[in-house]
């Protein structure tokens, strides 16, 4: 019995003493060294968006709309590959620059990249050039599956940029 209060007590102790301390003592986005500013981005659902005029009231993000049999999981992959190279030139958040990139892309049953071309500008080359380099690191995206069906597959893919 006594060593079960020793226990108890003791955590107790060390659950008092995790709470008490700052959390931002273990670490602040603030004390991670960076040679480029930090800017959040997230993946969207949602279908492209038609006109730059809307892109302050959205979130930052991709999104896709394809033409052809895809499966779900096949787009997803090709959304993270993409997300995973793209980035918000620092240039372009120095001097304010924000809006909607719209391309459209091709792709082959090997997911190498036919085509690819700027369908709507975002009014600033170096975010259109940004949205576009990253589909181009990011590929190829690897064989389609058989349920896919063959051929070449159409997508329009929209990259909104947005500052804060």
């Amino acid at each position: 019995m006594l060593r079960s209060v020793m226990f108890l007590g003791i955590s107790i102790l060390l659950h008092v003493m995790v709470l008490s301390i700052p959390w931002n003592v273990l670490g602040s986005p603030s004390s991670i060294k960076t040679s480029e500013q930090l800017i959040p981005v997230g993946l969207v659902e949602r279908h492209w968006i038609k006109g730059m005029v809307r892109a302050r009231k959205t979130t930052e993000g991709i999104s896709f709309d394809v033409k052809g049999r895809l499966s779900a999981d096949y787009i997803e992959q090709m959304k993270a590959r993409i997300f995973n190279t793209w980035v918000y030139p620092k240039k372009a958040i120095d001097k304010g620059y924000y809006g909607v990139s719209l391309i459209s892309f091709s792709l082959d049953g090997m997911g190498n990249v036919l085509g690819l071309r700027l369908v709507r500008s975002s009014g600033h080359t170096i975010l259109d050039r940004a949205a576009m380099d990253a589909v181009m690191a990011a590929a190829p995206f690897g064989p389609r599956t058989e349920d896919t069906g063959p051929g070449r597959l159409m997508i329009k893919a929209s990259f909104r940029y947005v500052l804060e």
